[in-house]
């Protein structure tokens, strides 16, 4: 388990470019760089109201793929974004997030990322992958590599259909942002 400093540390690093493999002898698994990179794009996510019928409420980050994901998400585990607690559902690929915020999608097997995304279409959930081209197929958020960092691209037409509304701020760290017919 990671020490409380550490996943703080990871999402600074994440958002300033840094390489995947920090300085000063640590080395960060991609997937705890991936964990930390959504866990910060969610701090420019807005819910539509009504989503968390509480200010206290969770926010429920739902994954879906391989074990190697899963183990990166639970750096997580026990933070929190202002009042709300993060909480981490691992699924399985026939399960949905319906009762989530967040749906991060890593190597499906067995079932299309097509498949997924329709099973959620235009409910306020904030969808995320480390799949090629997922934002071009109609993810929100795709996580990309670029050289030995981790960037990301956002569809606000996807985002806008599930009504979340993604600060403008982040619209500038990303590589592309695809919208209105049309991308960045």
């Amino acid at each position: 388990m990671l020490c409380e400093r550490r996943p703080m540390f990871l999402i600074a690093l994440v958002f300033l470019g840094f390489p995947l493999l920090a300085s000063a002898g640590d080395t960060y698994d991609e997937h705890e760089l991936k964990a930390a990179i959504t866990y910060n794009v969610v701090k420019f996510v807005k819910w539509p109201e009504g989503t968390f019928p509480g200010t206290k409420d969770p926010l429920v980050i739902c994954v879906m793929g391989n074990g190697a994901v899963a183990s990166g998400f639970s750096s997580l585990e026990g933070l929190s974004l202002g009042e709300r607690p993060i909480l981490v559902n691992y699924l399985k690929s026939q399960d949905t997030c319906l009762d989530g915020h967040v749906l991060y999608l890593s190597h499906l097997k067995g079932q299309p990322t097509s498949e997924v995304l329709a099973s959620i279409k235009k409910t306020p959930v904030l969808t995320v992958s480390d799949i090629e081209s997922f934002a071009r197929q109609g993810g929100m958020i795709s996580l990309v590599r670029v050289k030995n960092n981790i960037r990301f691209a956002i569809n606000l037409n996807a985002s806008m259909a599930a009504k979340l509304q993604i600060s403008s701020k982040l619209h500038s760290l990303a590589t592309e942002v695809i919208w209105g017919g049309g991308e960045k």
